[in-house]
């Protein structure tokens, strides 16, 4: 076990290596290293303008122990802001086992388009296994589709997980056409 966690960190240190000779760094500015993960630019919290309205559908996926009682909030990542966490309720009972649960609401608008979908249950939370999400943004003409997997899906605490923006569907398909 210990020769593995040797190779494993023999490797990695080789990773560091090629990617500084890649980018051209010198042993002078070895501490940029660090930083590099931190280069993308954190958006800001929306805190004023105008709100949009928004339509999310969640689909809880068919596996046994799947559904929660938990509460499910979601904040929007857009291309100027971010929005606040907003809660996902509604009087029926939400997020049991194959549901198909869609809420409307208004929130900041987050710029032209959303880039990415932060959901995350509350800190006493059950586990959740969300097969996937559909969002309709301020009324547009086409809708976006998150899902992260069959493994990966799986909500077991309150940390937010990030759902990116992978393919465009037909609103009239997911029930956001109203």
């Amino acid at each position: 076990m210990n020769f593995t966690m040797t190779m494993k960190a023999k490797a990695a240190v080789m990773v560091v290596a090629m990617t500084m000779m890649m980018i051209g760094m010198t042993t002078a500015n070895k501490s940029e290293v660090g930083s590099l993960r931190r280069r993308r630019r954190s958006l800001p919290p929306c805190t004023r303008g105008k709100t949009v309205p928004v339509k999310i559908c969640v689909k809880t996926a068919v596996n046994w122990w799947g559904g929660t009682d938990s509460n499910v909030m979601v904040r929007l990542n857009g291309a100027s802001c971010y929005s606040p966490y907003k809660e996902l309720e509604s009087p029926q009972n939400d997020f049991e086992i194959g549901d198909y649960d869609c809420y409307k609401f208004n929130t900041w608008d987050v710029g032209y388009q959303v880039n990415s979908v932060q959901v995350k249950l509350d800190p006493f939370a059950d586990d959740w296994l969300m097969a996937f999400m559909t969002l309709r943004y301020n009324n547009a003409k086409s809708c976006t589709k998150y899902s992260l997997g069959d493994k990966n899906g799986w909500f077991e605490d309150s940390t937010p997980k990030t759902l990116p923006r992978p393919s465009v569907v037909k609103c009239s398909d997911y029930k956001l056409n109203d």
